[in-house]
């Protein structure tokens, strides 16, 4: 917990996928699962979408997952694979409202 003045706010994990570490994401949707908040194939899709060498070169540098996904529905529209295509713009979406609802609004000042 984070103390401001006499209020105590919990701290609250913000995922940016635009911007984020392979360790936050992979921390991120593992909690996501226990807690059964994820479709194992979103949760899959997110894991392969990083390449290797982020999980073991660069667990901590950040990079932008988002740009990934998109590159690879662009190749999978381009190159007449629909249902893939479709699936990687569900999941952009989703990953949208993931980032949404990891703000944390409060009342409290």
């Amino acid at each position: 917990m984070t103390q401001i003045g006499s209020v105590e706010k919990p701290q609250i994990a913000r995922i940016d996928f635009s911007n984020v570490t392979a360790r936050q994401v992979s921390e991120y949707v593992d909690d996501l699962m226990s807690r059964g908040e994820i479709d194992p194939d979103d949760a899959h899709a997110l894991a392969l979408c990083m390449p290797s060498a982020w999980y073991q070169e660069n667990f901590d540098t950040p990079f932008n997952l988002r740009a990934e996904i998109e590159s690879i529905r662009d190749f999978d529209k381009a190159h007449g694979f629909d249902f893939h295509a479709a699936f990687y713009e569900g999941l952009l979406q989703r990953m949208k409202l993931m980032e949404d609802r990891s703000v944390h609004v409060s009342i409290v000042a």
